[in-house]
């Protein structure tokens, strides 16, 4: 969102066209601009001589005049979250007719802050081997708010994303194969001045459990009888 404000754009502010003013060619600056950024070059339209620029009130303690004597510019940096104007007064002095004096609105304009991405973590990250397709591994973790996920690497189709968790995917997993596989998670927000950050996860493939009630063993009993 950018604001900008019309001053000393030729309107003098009383007395018709010969009016003797200040004027400044902008008043409006980006948030967290450095300290000493440039904001629009001081004059004073109908008047004579040479006249010398001092900042008389700055309540905000914000603003200041270069050493080049005519250009406002940032004394500290700015934040629009906290005040969207700031108001600082300049006054004009030619050393022979009365000063004159201007409260100057600075506006300050937003500008997009990319959050921090995290790196993702599973809440879970083991599977058994041969789940149903959709049987949950883990939820992700350290996600940012507004942002979407996608499977870049997906183990070759053996888990996806269903919500915020990784499911397991068509393709079903085998201990036999690998025991263990890695997906990799792309976060991504919808300004684009963010940088989407990719995460490497690893899921491990637990051996399934052979058939049978737990508890009895297992095998096949053979009985020999001798003939008669």
């Amino acid at each position: 969102m950018s604001l900008a404000i019309g001053v000393g754009l030729g309107l003098p502010f009383s007395g018709g066209s010969t009016a003797t003013y200040i004027a400044v060619t902008a008043a409006s600056v980006a948030e967290d601009a450095s300290s000493g950024t440039a904001i629009g070059v001081l004059s004073v339209v109908n008047g004579t001589g040479t006249y010398t620029f001092t900042k008389t009130a700055d309540p905000d303690t914000k603003f200041a005049i270069n050493g080049d004597g005519v250009t406002l510019e940032t004394a500290a940096t700015l934040d629009y979250e906290t005040a969207t104007t700031h108001l600082v007064t300049v006054e004009a002095d030619n050393g022979v007719d009365d000063p004159i004096s201007r409260i100057i609105t600075v506006y300050v304009t937003n500008v997009f802050e990319a959050a921090s991405l995290n790196a993702l973590t599973l809440s879970a990250s083991t599977i058994e081997e041969g789940s149903a397709e959709d049987t949950v591994v883990g939820a992700l973790q350290s996600t940012t708010g507004g942002s979407t996920l996608e499977l870049t690497d997906d183990a070759g189709g053996r888990f996806k994303i269903s919500g915020g968790n990784i499911v397991a995917g068509a393709t079903a997993t085998s201990y036999a194969t690998s025991t263990s596989h890695d997906i990799t998670v792309r976060e991504t927000l919808a300004d684009s001045a963010n940088s989407p950050r990719s995460t490497v996860l690893s899921i491990s493939v637990t051996e399934a459990a052979v058939g049978g009630t737990e508890g009895e063993p297992i095998g096949l009993l053979l009985i020999l009888t001798k003939a008669a």
